[in-house]
């Protein structure tokens, strides 16, 4: 937010406005990849269940509660 203000002021209002769209810009790419990768995740259920074994073996770690296997 500073560095729109002092650029606006610097520079005017449409670089100012240049400046406050561009993480729309370069975001987007990064967001739409993450929401790819969490969904290809979502459906796979072996990966879940190594997520499962690997809170087994380090249940020594206090704060920690295992979930009983149904």
């Amino acid at each position: 937010m500073t560095f729109v203000v002092s650029h606006t002021l610097a520079h005017g209002v449409r670089e100012g406005v240049k400046v406050s769209l561009t993480p729309l810009i370069t975001d987007f790419p990064i967001i739409i990849s993450s929401l790819i990768f969490l969904e290809q995740v979502a459906n796979m259920n072996y990966f879940l269940m190594g997520n499962i074994r690997c809170r087994q073996y380090f249940s020594f770690l206090p704060g920690m509660e295992i979930l009983p296997d149904r």
